[in-house]
């Protein structure tokens, strides 16, 4: 069963996320991928959830970018790519 995304989490998904461009495209995924992140992250402490934290931020999120294109072009829904897409940045 997938579990749904918090209303944060929700709220930073652009509806269709239909980049213009390249630099549009990862500039969303980097968005999606580290919001999610930052967001499931709060309640850990350690090493772990630093480096998760530390690895989708500051960097051009092209792996993220593709899931995130990958799951557009099958019309997956942008709710269920997002963990996937953070996960792979991490």
């Amino acid at each position: 069963m997938t579990k749904r995304l918090s209303c944060q989490t929700a709220a930073l998904i652009r509806p269709g996320l239909d980049p213009v461009d390249l630099a549009t495209g990862l500039s969303d995924a980097a968005r999606v991928s580290a919001g999610w992140v930052q967001n499931h992250l709060t309640v850990y402490d350690g090493q772990i959830a630093e480096a998760m934290g530390y690895a989708v931020t500051g960097g051009k999120a092209l792996r993220a970018f593709l899931v995130l294109e990958s799951a557009r072009l099958h019309r997956i829904d942008m709710q269920f790519a997002a963990p996937a897409a953070a996960a792979i940045e991490c």
